[in-house]
């Protein structure tokens, strides 16, 4: 069932047909545009009366070339240096667990 608005507010039930006719239920046309009812249809339920921008996230985010979202634009700076500081970061505390495992409490010596 498809349901279709009317110009007085109210919603008439198209009902579709599921015989082997492939012809669609018609469609309705709109209510009449004027300045009381245009208010209340383009802005009720959170509804926003402007221009689709999904085509253009869709070309600008699947390009399909091989990176990754945070791979491309701020990536190419952010994300080497992340892995800088994460790896010299994972590797220092790791030779100083080792270090401690040996006894000694310092970077470098015998303490």
């Amino acid at each position: 069932m498809t349901k279709a608005l009317l110009g007085t507010g109210v919603v008439r039930i198209v009902r579709c047909s599921t015989s082997l006719n492939p012809t669609p239920p018609p469609i309705l046309p709109l209510p009449p545009h004027n300045s009381a009812n245009s208010a209340q249809l383009f802005t009720m339920a959170g509804w926003v009366y402007r221009e689709n921008r999904v085509p253009h996230y869709q070309r600008e985010f699947q390009k399909h070339d091989g990176l990754r979202l945070w791979e491309k634009s701020r990536g190419k700076f952010l994300v080497p240096a992340y892995k800088v500081i994460l790896f010299t970061s994972f590797g220092c505390s790791m030779y100083m667990m080792g270090r401690l495992v040996l006894g000694h409490k310092t970077w470098f010596g015998k303490n």
